[in-house]
């Protein structure tokens, strides 16, 4: 049923389970041609369903690495609402042009889920709104697109406050949004991001900088304290690291992970194996780092 209501709005635009049946009896019209007409569309639309929701199905093979990391993306967040978009796309654009296109509305939805206009039937509306127009041919590309999407997505300031504002994670959310950034930091210092290790892998994982078991003992105050409550699963005090180098770091003290971070061939990581100390001013340090990258990493 999902499916066949992602499909039907990729063309039709928005629409409830409960208003789908009469609204695809419309739809398909009457007769043995107009049946077949739409299974074979229906078919069509399915393999690119499929597709979207597979990082490792085959017709990715050939893609760059960033497609895969979309695809995971909209696995990890349950970015749905998008769906009808993206099946207008692959249905009316060229091959090249819609999977590029994959990347692009990941990005916007990463920038909506962090200003909190993601959810709810409002996102739904747009996107789908969007969709038709990519259907009727009068969106023929991601710029035509993007001039649709300004109530959804937010621009490069907005975002960046959402993401320094933004609240706690888990970690398998918190590896793509880390690799992301790390990826648009050696970017950012003019090397290329191919020898990066698979962070979607077993091998990698999500390190607390100040282990999120420690005890008031371990701050000056019971503010301080409090504050660190608020902040230990949050994205300036989680990093990526080797599961090869993390062994019991966990719910060790920062001191006695800094060899372990220097270690990494995270760059983001080994940069914090150089600090002195992880206290609130250096975690607030890391927050803006991050959330200046986050904007190039995605763009509108």
């Amino acid at each position: 049923m999902k499916f066949i209501r992602y499909e039907y709005m990729s063309r039709k635009g928005r629409i409830t389970n409960r208003g789908l049946y009469k609204a695809l009896q419309d739809d398909i019209g009457n007769g043995g041609t107009a049946i077949r007409s739409y299974l074979d569309r229906l078919e069509i639309a399915l393999s690119r369903y499929i597709a979207l929701r597979e990082p490792d199905d085959a017709s990715w093979s050939s893609q760059a690495v960033e497609i895969k990391d979309s695809l995971l993306a909209f696995r990890r967040f349950g970015f749905e609402s998008s769906m009808p978009l993206l099946l207008a796309a692959f249905a009316t654009w060229n091959h090249t042009q819609a999977t590029r296109f994959v990347e692009t509305v990941a990005a916007w939805s990463v920038r909506a889920l962090m200003a909190g206009t993601l959810g709810g039937g409002v996102a739904e509306e747009t996107f789908c709104n969007a969709a038709v127009a990519v259907a009727q041919g009068s969106a023929k590309d991601g710029n035509a697109v993007r001039l649709l999407m300004t109530s959804l997505v937010p621009d490069d300031a907005i975002f960046r406050e959402a993401f320094v504002h933004y609240g706690t994670i888990t970690t398998t959310r918190a590896k793509y949004i880390l690799a992301r950034i790390e990826r648009q930091f050696l970017l950012s210092q003019g090397i290329t991001p191919d020898g990066m290790p698979d962070w979607s892998s077993k091998a990698v994982t999500i390190d607390h900088i100040t282990a999120r078991g420690s005890k008031r003992t371990s701050f000056a105050s019971q503010d301080d304290f409090e504050k660190f409550g608020l902040m230990k699963e949050k994205l300036q005090n989680m990093t990526l690291l080797e599961r090869t180098l993390n062994g019991d770091l966990e719910d060790k003290p920062f001191d006695s992970k800094t060899s372990s971070y220097r270690e990494s061939a995270f760059a983001l990581t080994k940069k914090i194996g150089d600090f002195e100390t992880f206290d609130f001013a250096a975690a607030d340090a890391r927050l803006n780092e991050l959330a200046d990258l986050a904007v190039l990493a995605w763009p509108l």
